[in-house]
């Protein structure tokens, strides 16, 4: 009799609910009964998409900050007198001493074994990756762009073991060399290479650089989801919102307003640095080279520079750091070594003035000078790299690429001076230098500006003679 009582009730409620949810109607509450019961991996999984079910805010974003908002010269001038031979000192507004942040030590991860044969392989920057498949990760989707949907994505992605990915995208940061910044875009290649749909890309990122550490958001506005991060650098031109007191900058686009949950994922934490000390191993089958010709005292001279064609791409994803940073960190040996062991070799006999003069004449002609906004459209400060690759450079451009050479072929210190809509280096040139300078920790650093075309050592640009400069000391 019991078996036939639990027959009959199993029959109707089968019954019940064939006849009320028919067709995709039944689908939908068989698909509602597995999100009820979804068999989250972690219990902070649980917690956060709770959360993410509650209430979600407006926020309205600000525009990105701009550094110097002063013009820059529309032409770089050209010098046509000799520097006075009375040596005068420039006094600063004021001196900063700049040392790169610490950066926390990275936990080397051996490569993953996939627990299955197949493979995904990604294409990053002229190499290609490899890592584990997911399965599930394809069956990810966003329904409609709301928070209800955001939340069931992330309640599907929790329910999925994603450690093996994580593992090895960390893997690859390390022997990779990537910092923050590079790891962030391994992260979206990765998720580009999984799904279509631009806003289930986002959403997937996301849900990595949580479960990698780092403290990330997702908003909507509209149909369109967008991903914000924070970052211990100060970045410029990139809209944000601030919560907590910490600014999310928005990753891509540059929207009023956007809604965004109030709510963190434990232990996701870690900002997102963009600035690095060494430039990230980055493969190329063919270098990128661009020939440079300028005189020097009635003399022709010729060097053939190169640069890395991926790297220039990769940096082309960098968002814009404080200007003095961009005079810091190593170099890719394409600039670091090759050409600076050239000039070294042309100025191996030469005078300390002279080597430097010679690599301040080699940037001011070997360059055409014109400013971001008139080949950009916008600010874009540029690593020393970039000078190899696009046909004009403006004064900071010039001065950090002129600032590499100098330590590598003269070893000599250099520090950056900051005019309003202008920036000029000065170089502790040892001797007897005739020419303008100026005292930084009681030695003497002589002017050197490679947008004033044919000045020397020791000449300072019209127009600047009298502004003092933010000094910038370089360790």
């Amino acid at each position: 009799m019991k078996r036939l009582n639990l027959f009959l009730a199993v029959f109707t409620m089968v019954f019940f609910y064939t006849s009320t949810y028919a067709d995709d109607g039944f689908e939908s509450w068989i698909k509602q009964q597995k999100k009820e019961y979804r068999q989250f991996r972690e219990q902070r999984d649980k917690e956060f998409y709770s959360f993410l079910k509650g209430e979600w805010k407006n926020f309205d974003i600000e525009e990105g900050v701009v550094e110097d908002k002063a013009p820059k010269p529309d032409k770089a001038p050209i010098a046509k007198t000799e520097p006075e031979k009375i040596s005068k000192a420039v006094e600063p507004e004021q001196i900063i001493e700049e040392k790169p942040k610490p950066i926390p030590a990275e936990e080397i991860i051996p490569a993953i074994e996939p627990e299955t044969k197949k493979l995904l392989n990604i294409k990053f920057y002229g190499e290609i990756l490899d890592f584990p498949e997911i399965e599930g990760f394809y069956s990810l989707k966003l329904k409609k762009t709301d928070k209800d949907s955001i939340a069931e994505f992330f309640g599907d992605f929790a329910s999925i073991d994603s450690k093996p990915v994580v593992d090895q995208l960390k893997y690859y940061k390390v022997k990779k060399r990537l910092n923050d910044w590079g790891y962030f875009m391994l992260v979206k290649s990765y998720s580009d290479k999984i799904l279509t749909d631009k806003n289930a890309k986002t959403l997937l990122s996301w849900a990595i650089l949580l479960k990698s550490g780092y403290d990330a958001r997702v908003g909507f506005f509209e149909d369109e989801v967008k991903l914000l991060f924070t970052s211990g650098d100060d970045l410029y031109s990139i809209p944000y919102f601030t919560l907590d007191s910490k600014r999310y900058y928005l990753y891509d686009g540059n929207l009023k307003t956007l809604k965004s949950y109030d709510a963190k994922y434990e232990g996701a934490d870690r900002q997102i640095s963009a600035f690095s000390s060494k430039r990230p191993i980055l493969i190329t089958e063919k270098v990128g080279t661009r020939e440079l010709k300028f005189r020097y005292n009635d003399e022709e001279y010729s060097f053939e520079a190169y640069f890395n064609p991926n790297l220039i791409e990769y940096m082309k994803t960098l968002p814009q750091l404080s200007m003095e940073k961009y005079f810091m960190g190593e170099s890719d040996p394409l600039v670091s070594r090759y050409l600076a062991e050239a000039l070294k070799e042309k100025t191996d006999k030469f005078s300390d003035f002279e080597k430097v003069n010679f690599i301040l004449r080699f940037v001011q002609k070997s360059f055409p000078y014109k400013t971001d906004d008139d080949q950009f459209g916008y600010e874009k400060y540029f690593y020393p790299e970039e000078m190899l690759f696009y046909p004009y450079s403006d004064c900071e451009d010039r001065s950090a690429f002129f600032s590499v050479l100098v330590k590598k072929v003269t070893g000599f210190d250099v520090v950056v001076l900051d005019y309003p809509g202008h920036v000029a280096t000065a170089v502790n040139i040892p001797g007897d230098v005739k020419g303008d300078y100026i005292i930084v920790k009681d030695k003497k650093y002589y002017i050197s500006d490679p947008t004033y075309i044919n000045a020397d050592v020791g000449m300072i640009m019209p127009g600047y003679e009298s502004k003092k400069p933010k000094v910038t000391a370089l360790n």
